[in-house]
């Protein structure tokens, strides 16, 4: 569809009376879009087409981030100059309306960061970006790396080059690699980071699936569970912490029939099957995150 298709991520920038959000695919190209629209569901505007071509960023697979700059961020699976994806922002402000048909594009989308796969990961999707309170934003792909299971990064908006023309490869100054994951301290995190006391919680998707406590500086990561399919497989969806210290998720597989399960597990590891998807009439099945 010309509109775009496929919004995976009920994740929207609100500004003003509009929310922004993005396609994965449709649009011109069929690469995805980046859409506006009403709060009320009135006025739907496709503002962006990807296109992939000229190391363009293309196919973005997450939600976008409203930076303390005011610049709306987001991250592309594919493209850039290596084509393993990409970092983008643009102003909200910085659109040109076409008076005849009324429609808004883009002038001023950048693309800040080319994904290098052996140094700062491969293929950027769910929620690769968190934007903590310490002033980093940070990086999560779930491939590439040294190991080929994936990398954590952090980086400053200041230290974005604002004036660059972004034409070859593009990298921002200042960003560290953290952690590159390997088969010892899982890997392959594609839900979103919880942050927690000065460590990250993550969902790794290795094997059956594991739940990992990740230091903010990368020096040391704990696998705090790795799930048995009778206990529950691939978890999903977000980890969220309770008042009552608990951490708790969902796999979308697994436990006594198969239609996935709610555990939680403690800072120290202490697992709990919660509740199992047992009857599908009544529960349902193969949950996919909790709210």
């Amino acid at each position: 569809d010309n509109d775009g298709g496929y919004p995976y991520f009920n994740d929207p920038v609100f500004i003003g009376n509009k929310l922004y959000g993005m396609t994965y695919s449709g649009g011109y190209d069929g690469n995805g879009t980046i859409y506006r629209i009403n709060t009320n569901g009135s006025g739907y505007e496709k503002i962006y087409d990807f296109i992939s071509s000229d190391n363009n960023p293309y196919y973005p697979y997450s939600p976008l981030y409203k930076g303390s700059d005011n610049f709306i961020y987001g991250t592309s699976n594919s493209g850039g100059y290596n084509g393993d994806g990409t970092i983008f922002r643009f102003n909200p402000a910085d659109l040109t309306v076409n008076t005849a048909t009324g429609t808004s594009t883009i002038t001023g989308l950048q693309r800040i960061m080319d994904y290098d796969y052996n140094i700062t990961g491969s293929s950027p999707e769910s929620y690769p970006l968190f934007f903590s309170n310490d002033g980093f934003v940070y990086s999560l792909t779930p491939e590439g790396g040294l190991n080929d299971y994936g990398v954590l990064g952090k980086f400053k908006l200041a230290d974005i080059d604002y004036n660059a023309t972004f034409t070859g490869f593009t990298t921002i100054p200042g960003f560290t690699v953290i952690k590159t994951f390997d088969s010892k301290s899982g890997g392959y995190i594609y839900g979103e980071l919880l942050e927690y006391q000065g460590h990250f919680y993550a969902i790794g998707s290795d094997g059956n699936g594991s739940i990992m406590k990740i230091s903010k500086d990368g020096s040391d990561v704990t696998v705090l569970r790795t799930f048995y399919q009778n206990e529950g497989s691939n978890p999903i969806g977000d980890l969220i912490k309770h008042p009552n210290g608990k951490i708790y998720g969902t796999t979308e597989y697994g436990g006594k029939n198969g239609m996935g399960t709610i555990f939680s597990v403690t800072d120290n590891g202490i697992f709990n099957l919660a509740f199992q998807f047992t009857d599908y009439n009544r529960h349902g099945q193969y949950p996919r995150g909790l709210t």
